[in-house]
């Protein structure tokens, strides 16, 4: 009598189990979830199940992190219309790569921020022009707001006057003579070539070069007519702004040293950026030897990139 009443007891316990199965799964659906080890580790991100089913709501928190779920994906379950599941999950494996991308899209250095008064104390401005009385007074001009000084040539590129200015303004005709050139063309592209760092202008009476010009213009970061004092301080203005604007900086040094080839080639913006930031501290000093073990730039670029970053991080 025992042994039938145990077996009776057992039955019933067994039917109530299907049942409870049944109206779970509705009868439709088995949904089997395979978890490995080497698939997935649970690392302590904080993942939440959320399940409801019209009348309750039941939460369970899960530390969880999955090699394979999608964040935010939702699994319905059969039979209970009302009843889902919403799985929060970081992706383990992707979630490294995605937050390397996303990281060298936006700017990881607050870099200082300068207004224009500061910026004018901070820049020099170099003008190179054979007729010194010519220029009289464009300089005088220039001078109610920045710090100038003229030369009519450049006998040599480390002339202290030409390495003490950041801004370059060079005549277009009989200049770059001592040098070998022509003409400023020719010293255009000399300085650039020695210093990408420098902010380059090209200026002459006339307002239009034409073709003969047209290689040196994209060596020079600005080209105006000496005529026009009003254009003239606005170009000086602009280009004094980008070298003391982080972002800017970069991107200008980055166009300069791959036109004068002193970069890898095939190197990105994005891959030079990187190198940038990777080479500038918690303290705003830029490691110039960081930058040439990176960009195979020379010891000599790479510490005129330095000096020129560590202007928009620690001034």
């Amino acid at each position: 009598m025992m042994s039938e009443f145990l077996v009776q007891y057992f039955s019933k316990i067994v039917i109530a189990v299907i049942s409870l199965l049944t109206v779970l799964c509705g009868g439709a659906y088995v949904v089997k979830i395979a978890i490995t080890k080497k698939k997935m580790q649970f690392v302590g991100n904080e993942n939440k199940t959320k399940i409801n089913d019209g009348h309750r709501n039941s939460n369970v928190d899960m530390n969880a992190t999955s090699g394979t779920l999608c964040d935010n994906q939702t699994i319905s379950i059969a039979g209970s219309p009302n009843a889902q599941v919403h799985i929060h999950a970081t992706q383990t494996e992707n979630s490294s790569s995605e937050k390397s991308n996303e990281s060298t899209n936006s700017n990881e250095f607050i870099f200082k921020k300068y207004d224009l008064s500061e910026i004018r104390k901070r820049i020099k401005i170099l003008i190179i022009d054979n007729d010194i009385e010519g220029i009289a007074s464009l300089r005088k001009y220039l001078e109610e707001e920045w710090q100038v000084d003229a030369i009519k040539d450049l006998d040599h590129y480390s002339n202290s006057r030409l390495l003490a200015s950041q801004i370059i303004c060079v005549d277009i005709h009989d200049v770059g003579v001592a040098l070998g050139y022509n003409d400023g063309v020719g010293l255009i592209k000399g300085i650039a070539t020695k210093y990408p760092n420098k902010k380059l202008i090209l200026y002459s009476a006339i307002a239009s070069y034409g073709d003969l010009f047209e290689e040196a213009l994209a060596y020079a970061d600005k080209t105006v007519s000496k005529n026009n004092r009003t254009e003239f301080s606005s170009a000086i203005e602009r280009l004094a702004k980008e070298l003391f604007n982080g972002d800017k900086c970069i991107d200008s040094l980055y166009d300069k040293c791959k036109l004068v080839k002193c970069l890898p080639e095939g190197l990105t913006r994005k891959e030079f950026t990187q190198c940038i930031h990777a080479a500038i501290d918690e303290n705003g000093n830029v490691n110039a030897d960081s930058i040439n073990g990176s960009l195979k730039t020379g010891e000599a670029v790479a510490q005129l990139i330095s000096d020129t970053i560590t202007c928009c991080t620690r001034g």
